[in-house]
């Protein structure tokens, strides 16, 4: 089967152990017993949806302190949900399911997808327009708040799991082998992006500008500034598959995955820190309103729910990164190319074009720059064929990346 039903099927198996109030991360009854719950969204921080197993749909209005049940209409998995307002909702899943409402949840009603394909992903980018992605790199476009579907292109037949927008036109789908297709028109093209991985991303956070990251197997993260057209990979310090992923807009976030896994960032993630969930269940997804208000779901029906931030939760381990992790695209380059990497602290930093000896050819920059990830422009047009090194510098730490000029 597809990789996230994979993932989300092997989570469902984790090991149910009791939950107990952690600072930071406290469990909610969310009343659906062993269920498999493996997605969710909050319209503001107290009214929010989590969808699941078997045609599972709960409901909260009070920030997640109560749950109820909702008829869905389906007895299929439902594997996303997406909500323009607090009314207006769409969930996708398994073989091509789709519900939609425009009430809150109150009423639940079936659509015609046009596709056996599971649906994988969904998401609104205004009121009435959104997107969903699945298997066989199925992407389905409604402009009537999921009434009817299109299909479009993708270019791609590997599945994809995951999609999100930072705006009305720009957004991100995620998927097999290191799969992203960006879009800069609300969902009708899309294009095939390098993301720098073969590894299978799974989730994947758009935000304002532009910005955004993707999660994926044995800690895959990578992160864009330009709108998906550059990712460069973070060091998550985690060999778990991390499955879902939420930035409500700054530098502040978190990724969950395998084994109640919850890594958190408050610097665009220069830096993750793993957090204590109380659990060893696995977390499917998780959802921040804010920088303070943030939901975790994941099997045996297990949800969580921090209203510090993530800044506020308590340590399992400290991760410290002594060196910088940086890519280089295109690469080979012929004119230009680009060099993406991570910085832990604001400081000085120096990049510099080496020759095969070592001897600096050309001087990027030298400059104080804000911690955070950045993609700075080499220009090698001047450059005879051959193999080159960028080397980033900043204090004590330092990455050198191969970059081959070919004319």
């Amino acid at each position: 089967m597809i990789a996230r039903m994979l993932a989300l099927a092997a989570v469902a198996a984790s090991s149910v152990s009791g939950l107990t109030a952690q600072q930071g991360w406290i469990p909610q009854s969310s009343g659906a017993g062993a269920t498999n719950l493996s997605s969710v969204h909050f319209s503001d921080a107290l009214i929010g949806t989590v969808v699941g197993a078997a045609g599972t749909i709960l409901h909260t209005i009070d920030g997640g302190a109560t749950w109820t049940t909702q008829t869905s209409g389906t007895t299929n998995d439902l594997l996303s949900v997406s909500f323009a307002s607090a009314a207006v909702g769409t969930a996708v899943g398994a073989g091509g399911t789709i519900v939609t409402t425009t009430n809150g949840g109150s009423l639940w009603s079936l659509q015609t997808s046009g596709t056996t394909q599971s649906l994988l992903g969904i998401a609104f980018l205004d009121a009435v327009t959104a997107i969903a992605v699945g298997d066989a790199g199925t992407i389905l476009r409604t402009s009537n708040a999921g009434s009817e579907w299109t299909g479009v292109t993708s270019g791609t037949d590997l599945f994809l799991n995951e999609v999100s927008f930072s705006d009305a036109t720009t957004g991100a789908a995620v998927g097999q082998s290191g799969t992203i297709l960006t879009t800069s028109d609300g969902g009708a093209s899309w294009t095939a992006r390098t993301s720098g991985t073969t590894r299978t991303l799974i989730g994947v956070s758009m935000t304002d500008a532009g910005v955004g990251t993707a999660v994926g197997v044995n800690g895959t993260i990578v992160r864009t500034i330009d709108a998906g057209v550059v990712w460069t990979p973070q060091n998550s310090g985690s060999p778990q598959v991390l499955i879902g992923v939420s930035f409500s807009g700054g530098d502040h976030g978190a990724a969950v995955g395998s084994g109640g896994t919850i890594l958190a960032t408050v610097n665009g993630g220069s830096t993750w820190t793993s957090q204590e969930s109380g659990t060893a269940n696995s977390l499917n997804a998780v959802w921040f309103t804010d920088a303070a208000n943030g939901t975790a779901v994941g099997a045996a029906g297990t949800v969580l729910r921090t209203s510090g931030g993530v800044s506020s939760v308590g340590d399992r381990a400290s991760s410290s990164h002594e060196s910088l992790v940086a890519v280089v695209h295109p690469n080979p380059a012929s004119t230009q190319a680009r060099i993406g990497f991570t910085l832990a602290a604001t400081g000085l930093v120096h990049i510099d074009l080496l020759d095969a000896l070592g001897a600096t050819v050309a001087v990027v920059t030298h400059r104080v720059m804000d911690s955070g990830t950045h993609a700075v422009t080499l220009d090698v047009e001047h450059l005879p064929s051959g193999l080159y090194h960028c080397a980033v510098r900043q204090g004590n730490t330092s990455a050198t990346v191969p970059i081959a000029v070919v004319r």
